[in-house]
């Protein structure tokens, strides 16, 4: 059975992950797009990224973060 402050480290780990994903959409994915030769293409790469990222972190919050509070 976890304890009280394990319980709170895990927390405390899972919210900086979460950070950390975030920062990672924002700033590198279009970093990454950008460099593209084509710049239609490199804005449809970083939008379908950004897209994808912002599913996946809306997803993890809906079913997964909330279970472990």
């Amino acid at each position: 059975m976890a304890t009280a402050s394990s319980q709170a480290g895990y927390h405390r780990r899972v919210l900086k992950l979460l950070l950390i994903s975030v920062l990672f959409a924002t700033f590198l994915l279009p970093a990454a797009a950008a460099s593209g030769k084509k710049p239609l293409n490199a804005l449809r790469a970083m939008l379908t990224s950004m897209l994808l990222a912002e599913l996946a972190y809306a997803f993890f919050l809906r079913f997964i973060y909330w279970r472990f509070q």
